[in-house]
């Protein structure tokens, strides 16, 4: 709760002395924390809702592909220190 609050305090303070010197205009702001743990909307006045992409929900997964391994002949020296040799052959990330 001490984080939360000093947070809050230090952002008001902020706006409020670089709104006051930069700004003319009126600006209004709200904020609402709830309880620790709790996430929600902070809401600063004055500024539009930001648009919505998608309606519903999208679930990003990584996916795996296996790919064979696929067979080269190269030299011994390059095959001890593959890490440093495999952008020659394009087969950094392969199975070999």
């Amino acid at each position: 709760m001490n984080k939360t609050f000093a947070l809050v305090a230090g952002a008001l303070m902020g706006l409020a002395g670089y709104g006051t010197t930069a700004f003319a205009a009126d600006v209004g702001v709200s904020i609402s924390i709830g309880q620790p743990g709790f996430y929600g909307q902070i809401d600063i006045g004055g500024y539009p809702r930001p648009r919505i992409y998608y309606d519903q929900p999208v679930i990003v997964e990584h996916v795996t592909v296996i790919q064979d391994p696929i067979y080269l002949l190269v030299r011994l020296g390059h095959a001890r220190h593959w890490k440093d040799h495999c952008h020659e052959y394009d087969a950094c990330g392969q199975r070999v």
